[in-house]
């Protein structure tokens, strides 16, 4: 399009687009409900708080202080504290709710989609069309169960329509669109939809305007991932000192890939997982998916819609540009099934593709490219009455095939597996009617009615999308899966610190309240990692998809024995689910404890035990060399009952009384006054880190590794203050990585600013 068409064809449409969108989720709200659930309630939403509390107050939250005994925030990645949406929410929504940043992000999806439909010629109806097409298609959906994949996909049609206006109109607009693109999907923190959307959006870009095209869209993403660089090294740094710097089991590598069974769902709705299985099972998935660890699918759904995937069929045909995202949508669905292809074998010769997991994560992709076609294909279906005419008939043919399905499963449940047949016959309705659909729009279209057509098409999508959302969003109660209050605990200064040695307890079911509410409701109730965030509660324990590498590694080495460990890290409360624990394990324990309360709620028991203190002197140590002998001493002493503290030294530290005096700690400053008699060693219970320092009356001192996963110091003889502060170094790589970048976007669009503008590239036939 010349100009500013594509603008002008896209945003006066943006609006009916943004109420499609989120009308599902709105119907939700509507209802009192919440759409957190799975990932989202029990990783995300109890640590938003410490994310906008941040932005509100002009910082960013660096350290998280109430998992794992502390580890970093931003630098985790995975809670997308700097996408533009996450930092619109903090102020527009200050009570820190996950539920209206999913619906920003269900709105950025939706928008994105339809802008790129736009960018490629697409008209208003069809734009919109292409913005239901992907916002309301089942993966977008069902990560409302897992945050920062949904951050991820909402940005990957903006990266793609960014590059592609490089190729088109290769100018300073669309290289600073490009910037900021890549930018907030690296701010998403899912790093693989950054690395294929950008491939992606490359050839796109090479497609649409040769070598400039490719040169401006390069340059737009390099100088988008400088921006991010605040984001980028800390997270960078963070992923070293994580499990995931350690290979890939197989069954980890292998599980959530596509498999070739769940084709069948993107025109039939609830085909591998539906609501009525339950969270915890889903018997299709388990009898067709192939899997190697967890019973139940990545994604609730993958449904896109028979009116969708018909007219992504005509929107190959439209151009040679049509013909390319044809192509990138093949590639991507190859990798998406991983292993069923071969595509995992290719994948592990790319140096950064090795270490991506979960083939159903490269959908998003393959989805903005469908909706994409979609939208040429519908443009094409309503201004041509030839092809409208075959379109007629293909829909008829697909709801012929769709009833065929369900009669089928209906009349011949003996012959397959009877979740196979129910779930096959209850989503094959949706094929009939969205073919019955497309042939009554072909036929307005073939009488002359391309407006109408256009409309119907993109009513179509939406109508089949909103009918078939049930089958990915997991709506749910908010008092079981966001508001359960706390168990009624208190501990001295600095606070409780607990540790859940048994899992989720078993409680009574509540009238009105789905499996998933009860799921969710335990795991606030019995404080698991990482629900005690909410309440201002340290944890021992983490959840999360990046662990520390010390704490992961000690909990390899200690198992269950763990729990035996947690006195020594200032553990104030065990928590003990009924029928979840090893009793006699834990005896030493709860024989010297206190059994401080059972909770009514369901009957989990909260002992307070015997603990070291957050910030002590220790009475004996014991030098080591490494954290691996570190962990090997700690299990030795954790089994026969000793407190000596362990630390990582070359040099026998000294030891003698001595008494904290006050202790005040912030999550990412702490400060202790302290007198011992003569040398000695404090123990900090906080996590070691590098990018923590201390010093002792202003003067730096070293902090030292103690019992493989905290902090310690020398300490003089005397009266003193010790101060540790949290301030890493790749933070302050990061900021002049985002201030180089942002010279370069200013620098970048005032030269190409001045460049003469070269005519618009338009698709080919």
């Amino acid at each position: 399009m010349r100009g500013g068409g594509w603008l002008r064809s896209w945003g006066p449409a943006a609006l009916v687009a943004a109420l499609g969108t989120l009308t599902p989720l709105v119907w939700v709200w509507a209802r009192g409900m919440t759409l957190v659930q799975r990932d989202s309630a029990g990783v995300y939403a109890p640590l938003r708080r410490l994310a906008g509390e941040a932005l509100r107050s002009g910082s960013l939250p660096l350290w998280n202080p109430y998992c794992a005994t502390g580890m970093p925030f931003l630098g985790e990645t995975i809670h997308g504290v700097l996408h533009p949406v996450s930092v619109a929410a903090a102020f527009l929504f200050p009570g820190d709710g996950l539920d209206p940043l999913m619906g920003g992000y269900a709105l950025c999806a939706g928008l994105g989609a339809g802008l790129l439909a736009a960018v490629f010629g697409a008209s208003r109806s069809s734009s919109v069309l292409a913005g239901f097409a992907y916002g309301l298609a089942g993966y977008p959906l069902s990560m409302t169960g897992n945050l920062v994949f949904l951050a991820g996909a909402a940005t990957v049609p903006w990266v793609l329509a960014a590059f592609r206006l490089c190729g088109t109109r290769p100018g300073a607009g669309s290289f600073a669109l490009a910037a900021f693109a890549v930018a907030s999907a690296a701010f998403s923190g899912d790093i693989q939809m950054l690395a294929v959307a950008t491939a992606a959006g490359l050839a796109l870009a090479a497609e649409g305007g040769g070598r400039r095209g490719l040169a401006v869209a390069c340059g737009g993403a390099v100088v988008g991932a400088l921006l991010a660089g605040v984001q980028l090294a800390p997270s960078w740094s963070f992923l070293q000192l994580t499990n995931r710097a350690l290979p890939l089991p197989d069954y980890d590598v292998r599980q959530w890939d596509l498999a070739p069974w769940r084709l069948v769902e993107l025109v039939s709705p609830g085909f591998f997982w539906w609501p009525q299985d339950g969270p915890q099972t889903a018997p299709v998935y388990m009898s067709l998916g192939n899997p190697t660890w967890f019973n139940v699918p990545f994604a609730e759904s993958v449904f896109v819609g028979a009116g969708t995937l018909l007219l992504a069929v005509s929107g190959i045909r439209s151009s040679r540009s049509g013909r390319v995202a044809a192509l990138l949508a093949a590639v991507a669905l190859w990798l998406a099934m991983g292993r069923y292809l071969g595509a995992r074998a290719i994948q592990d010769l790319v140096p950064v593709f090795k270490g991506f997991r979960y083939g159903e994560k490269y959908l998003p992709v393959v989805l903005a490219f469908l909706a994409l076609l979609a939208a040429l294909g519908a443009d094409r279906v309503a201004g041509d009455r030839k092809v409208a005419r075959r379109y007629a008939l293909a829909g008829a043919v697909t709801a012929s095939v769709a009833l065929a399905a369900w009669l089928a499963a209906k009349a011949l449940p003996g012959r397959l597996d009877p979740a196979v047949a129910s779930h096959l016959a209850h989503g094959a309705p949706h094929a009939l009617l969205a073919g019955v659909a497309v042939a009554a729009c072909s036929l307005a279209a073939m009488r002359g009615r391309s407006a109408a057509c256009r409309i119907g098409l993109a009513a179509t999508v939406w109508v089949a999308c909103c009918a078939a959302s049930g089958y990915a969003l997991r709506p749910g109660r908010p008092e079981a899966r966001v508001n359960a209050a706390p168990p009624a605990i208190e501990a001295p200064s600095p606070g409780l610190r607990v540790f859940n040695a048994g899992g989720v307890p078993q409680h009574a079911p509540r009238q009105g309240w789905d499996a998933i509410d009860e799921l969710d409701y335990g795991v606030l109730t019995s404080m698991a990692a990482n629900a005690n965030a909410r309440y201002r509660i340290d944890n021992l324990s983490v959840d999360t998809g990046l662990f520390p590498i010390r704490w992961f590694r000690l909990n390899d080495a200690l198992g269950p024995e763990l729990a035996l460990a947690a006195p020594r890290f200032a553990v104030t409360h065990l928590v003990l689910p009924r029928g979840g624990a090893d009793q006699n394990l834990l005896r030493p324990m709860t024989a010297t404890g206190t059994l401080q309360q059972t909770d009514p709620r369901n009957g989990m028991e909260i002992w307070s035990i015997l603990h070291r203190p957050w910030a002590g002197f220790a009475k004996a140590v014991i030098p080591v060399a490494d954290d691996e002998q570190a962990r090997a001493a700690l299990v030795d002493e954790t089994r026969r009952g000793g407190r000596e503290a362990i630390v990582e030294t070359g040099a026998i530290l000294p030891v003698a009384p001595g008494a904290v005096l006050s202790l005040s700690r912030r999550a990412e400053r702490i400060e202790v006054a302290g007198e011992a008699a003569a040398g000695a060693t404090m123990v900090i219970n906080d996590a070691f880190w590098p990018g923590w320092r201390a010093a002792i009356d202003g003067r730096e001192v070293p902090i030292l590794a103690a019992d493989a996963l905290v902090r310690a110091v020398v300490w003089p003889a005397g009266k003193h203050t010790l101060v540790m502060e949290y301030r890493p170094d790749e933070l302050r790589v990061g900021k002049l990585l985002s201030l180089a970048g942002g010279v370069l976007l200013v620098a970048g669009i005032f030269l190409l600013g001045r460049l003469s503008p070269s005519s618009p590239r338009r698709d080919a036939a």
